[in-house]
Parts: C-alpha cells; structure tokens; sequence
C-alpha cells in the first residue's frame, strides 16, 4: 500500500526535517505522483474516455473517478505504484541535497 506521509520520509531519511518542510515536501510528493500518473493513463485514454474523466474530475467525485479508472484501466493501480516507486527513488537520491539545506542544531 501506497503511504505518502511523515513514515515514507522517515523511511528515506528526512524524518528530522522541521514539520512545515516535510508537510511541504509530503505536498509536493503527492501533487507530482498524481501528474505523472495522469499523464501515463491519458496517454492511454481515447477522447471520450478522456471527457468521461474529466467530468468526474471537475466535479470532484473521486469515487466515480476511482471506479472510471478501475474500470477502463485494469493496471491503473500498478501504474501508479510504478511511478510512485520511481518518484521515492528519486527523492532517496535527493536526500543529502535537502539535507544540506537545513541549518544544524547547536
């Protein structure tokens, strides 16, 4: 199961980071994992599929979006756990740079 939360931060080392950099951080996490995804599944969607989506979408009803996505693309959930594991390895490699951002205690 797919965790974005202050356990996956102090899996990778950044759990002593102060709690408004890892909520921002968290944040950032979140919102690039959702792009990344919605770009493969668009990639794959047709057009009406993409209006479809998009209905839901606007309207904020993830549940019928979730279903859509279940639906109409049975590897929806290993595509995104696909991109989230590339997107931690990423942020693992980033780790000693947001460290060094981040004054030592005395």
């Amino acid at each position: 199961m797919i965790k974005i939360n202050d356990e996956l931060l102090i899996e990778i080392g950044l759990g002593k980071l102060p709690k408004p950099d890892r909520d921002s951080l968290l944040d950032k996490f979140y919102e690039t994992l959702q792009i990344r995804v919605g770009q493969k599944l668009a990639d794959k969607m047709t057009p009406a599929q993409m209006d479809e989506f998009e209905i839901y979408y606007n309207a904020q009803d993830q549940k019928s979006a979730l279903n859509f996505l279940e639906t109409n693309f049975p590897d929806y959930k290993s595509t995104v756990q696909t991109e989230f594991d590339k997107l931690k390895v990423e942020l693992i490699n980033s780790v000693p740079q947001i460290l060094a951002t981040i004054p030592e205690e005395n």
